[in-house]
């Protein structure tokens, strides 16, 4: 008993860290959504920007070869506030889901909110209606069972799961436009091989008492790997990132406290 349950649990921490790094991008893509009974359309995206708050949960369902997990977040269809957020329970969004999917586990991801100036990335409609909060499907992954179980026995660093994963750079192709203006104080990584890495978002996940004041005191609580370094300034010109979903692709690294970052330089 005792191993079967470390072994979900560990299978858990192992999708929710796919799926965590998945949302930093895949919120900003044209992912098919099954419609639904539930299910509405909104015309127009909210601006996003600094300040700006947005709440994810991971659904699972278990399939014949293995498990599926959905990511749902508030990102381009509404706000989240924490507290509210705080008043849904895995059981009442389960309750919620039932008309047109059957979850067996429900995981909430926290509050995540962007520290740039405006994120112009496109956002697409379909929500469904969760508590008094909008979630869209932000993406889905299928984890074979049998693959889980040989990468579990043979890779150790697959085992330890989110913390070993953190500063671990991940290519993505997706449509993205972050916009950093002048006078912004940003918060950067720097690799040891000359990258920098510009934080998009901050999570209250692992340490629920972050916010944006506590950020620049952030580098002395950073897990950082030999010859990275953290920094504070305030931007004196514009940075911006803009790619294209098909062509070209950005780096995006995450920290011990699952703050985001995207590669700058």
């Amino acid at each position: 008993m005792y191993t079967k349950l470390k072994l979900m649990q560990r299978l858990n921490q192992i999708i929710f860290l796919t799926l965590f790094g998945f949302c930093s991008w895949a919120c900003a893509q044209d992912a098919p959504v099954k419609k639904s009974a539930s299910e509405s359309a909104i015309n127009q995206q909210p601006e996003l920007g600094f300040g700006t708050s947005f709440c994810i949960f991971t659904v699972f369902e278990r399939g014949l070869t293995g498990v599926k997990a959905t990511l749902y977040t508030t990102y381009g269809v509404g706000d989240c506030n924490d507290s509210e957020y705080k008043r849904l329970t895995a059981d009442s969004i389960s309750a919620q889901l039932q008309t047109f999917m059957k979850p067996v586990g429900i995981i909430k991801n926290g509050l995540h909110t962007l520290v740039m100036s405006q994120d112009l990335s496109p956002a697409y409609d379909p929500y469904i209606e969760i508590g008094k909060f909008r979630f869209r499907k932000a993406g889905e992954l299928t984890i074979n069972y049998l693959n889980f179980a040989y990468r579990y026995i043979t890779e150790p660093r697959f085992r330890k799961g989110l913390a070993s994963s953190s500063f671990t750079p991940l290519k993505v192709f997706a449509e993205k436009f972050y916009i950093y203006n002048p006078g912004l104080m940003v918060y950067q990584l720097h690799s040891p091989d000359g990258k920098t890495y510009t934080m998009t978002t901050f999570s209250n996940l692992i340490n629920p008492s972050l916010n944006s004041d506590g950020l620049k005191d952030l580098g002395p609580s950073l897990e950082l790997p030999q010859g990275w370094t953290f920094s504070v300034r305030v931007l004196d010109k514009q940075i911006s990132v803009r790619t294209n979903q098909a062509l070209d692709g950005v780096e995006n690294i995450f920290d011990n406290f699952g703050n985001f970052y995207v590669q700058t330089q």
